[in-house]
């Protein structure tokens, strides 16, 4: 399936809608943790290998936050974070990932 991101910015905060709160404008650490589960759920399958799930969650984690040193300092601005390569798509797909598309998240 070909990656669209206007698409995925709709999904985005449709699905924010579903997470949070009315009033609320940040997510707690538990609802972010499951937001995390839920984004390598979608994007990785069901018949993912272990090392492929890892790979794309730690490869997430380091493109949304904001790091000095060896120290995480928070997460990045959304403006600042990019997409991901689908160089790095082709690497889930030889690691025995079925659904991951090779077009960018």
């Amino acid at each position: 399936q070909e990656f669209i991101l206007e698409q995925a910015v709709d999904s985005a905060v449709s699905d924010w809608a579903e997470d949070v709160q009315e009033d609320q404008e940040s997510m707690s650490a538990d609802e972010f943790g499951m937001f995390l589960f839920e984004l390598c759920s979608l994007w990785c399958g069901a018949s993912v290998s272990l090392l492929a799930y890892l790979l794309f969650l730690n490869s997430v984690y380091i493109a949304i936050t904001d790091s000095r040193g060896a120290h995480t300092i928070g997460l990045k601005e959304v403006e600042d974070v990019e997409l991901l390569p689908s160089s790095f798509f082709d690497l889930l797909a030889l690691q025995g990932n079925v659904g991951c598309s090779g077009d960018g998240a």
